[in-house]
C-alpha cells in the first residue's frame, strides 16, 4: 500500500512525457540517420547517440513545461496535496533537470566537433520551438497553431539535425523526405482535436480545429493527406529516387479510409474516433518507417 502513491505519480510522469510522441520522434530521428546512410556517410556513433538523447531531452522538456505552465491534472501546493498527486513543483523539478541534461547533451555534441553552423542552426530553432511552445510569453502551443508548429518540429527539425549531425551540411534529400510528412503529422494533430471538439467550451477552445471550426478542419485535415503525396510524387519528379518514393505510396489505403470515414462523419454519422486516432498516427509512423528502411536498403 504504501507503494501506490510513487506507482501513482511514476505512472503520471509517463503519461505526461507523450510516449508516443518520443516514439514518434525516435522514429523521424532515424529517418535523418537513414538518409545519411543511403549517400554513404559513414556513421557517426557518438554522434547519433548524444543527438537522441538531446532530442529525447528535448521533447520530455517541452511535455514537462506544457503541464507546469496548463496545470492541468496537478495538485495545488497552496491548498493540501492529495496523496499520489503530481504537483507542479515536481513538474518543473523534472523540467528543469531535463532541460539542463539536455544542455550537458549539447556541450558534449559541442565538444566532440558536431556542432557545425547549419547544426547549430536547427538545433537552436529546435529548442525555441520546443521551449515557448509551452513557456511563456509566446505559449505557441495554446495560440492555435501548435499543430503546425510541433508538426514542424517532428517532421522537419528532427531528421534534419540527425542528418546534420552525421553529415554536416543538409542535402535536399532531407527536404524532399519530410515535406510530405509534415502534412501527415498535422493531419494527425487535427484528428486529435475532434475527439474532444464538443466538449470544451468555446471560451477554452486553443487549437486550430477551434480556430476553424470542424468542418473546415475536416476538409484542411483531408487536404493534408493527399497533399502528402502531391508532395512525393512531385519530389520523384524532381529528382527523388523512385525506389525510396514509391513505398510510402502503399500508405494511401489507409489515407482514403480517414478521408472516407470524415465524410461518413460530416454527413451525421457516428464517429469512431478510437479507430481514426490510430489509424492517423499509424499513416505518418508507416510513412516515415517505409521510407527509413528503403533508405538503409538502398
Amino acid at each position: 500500500m504504501n507503494e501506490q502513491p510513487e506507482k501513482s505519480i511514476l505512472r503520471q510522469f509517463i503519461e505526461i512525457s507523450s510516449p508516443w510522441f518520443l516514439v514518434g520522434g525516435a522514429l523521424f530521428y532515424m529517418l535523418g540517420i537513414g538518409i545519411a546512410h543511403y549517400l554513404g556517410i559513414p556513421m557517426r556513433i557518438a554522434a547519433f547517440w548524444e543527438g537522441m538523447a538531446c532530442v529525447v531531452l528535448l521533447q520530455v522538456s517541452s511535455q514537462y513545461l506544457k503541464a507546469y505552465f496548463d496545470g492541468v491534472g496537478v495538485s495545488d501546493e497552496r491548498r493540501q496535496v492529495e496523496p499520489g498527486k503530481l504537483t507542479r513543483r515536481m513538474i518543473l523539478i523534472a523540467a528543469v533537470s531535463t532541460l539542463t541534461i539536455g544542455a550537458v547533451m549539447t556541450v558534449l555534441v559541442y565538444r566532440d566537433g558536431y556542432l557545425t553552423g547549419p547544426t547549430m542552426i536547427v538545433l537552436a530553432a529546435s529548442f525555441g520551438i520546443a521551449f515557448f511552445y509551452s513557456a511563456p510569453p509566446l505559449r505557441l502551443g495554446n495560440s492555435g497553431y501548435g499543430e503546425l508548429i510541433s508538426s514542424i518540429l517532428i517532421a522537419n527539425m528532427i531528421p534534419a539535425f540527425a542528418f546534420l549531425l552525421q553529415a554536416g551540411e543538409l542535402h535536399r534529400l532531407v527536404a524532399m523526405s519530410t515535406f510530405p510528412l509534415t502534412a501527415q503529422v498535422m493531419a494527425s494533430m487535427l484528428m486529435f482535436s475532434f475527439p474532444d471538439y464538443s466538449l470544451i467550451p468555446k471560451g477554452d477552445r486553443r487549437t486550430l480545429l477551434d480556430r476553424m471550426g470542424w468542418r473546415r478542419g475536416m476538409a484542411l485535415h483531408n487536404y493534408l493527406l493527399l497533399f502528402s503525396y502531391l508532395i512525393l510524387v512531385s519530389a520523384a519528379l524532381f529528382g527523388f529516387p523512385w525506389r525510396i518514393a514509391w513505398q510510402p505510396l502503399l500508405t494511401i489505403p489507409l489515407s482514403l479510409f480517414q478521408i472516407w470515414q470524415m465524410g461518413k462523419i460530416a454527413d451525421g454519422q457516428k464517429p469512431r474516433w478510437q479507430i481514426l486516432v490510430f489509424v492517423s498516427l499509424m499513416i505518418p509512423a508507416l510513412t516515415a518507417y517505409l521510407m527509413t528502411a528503403s533508405f538503409w536498403i538502398g
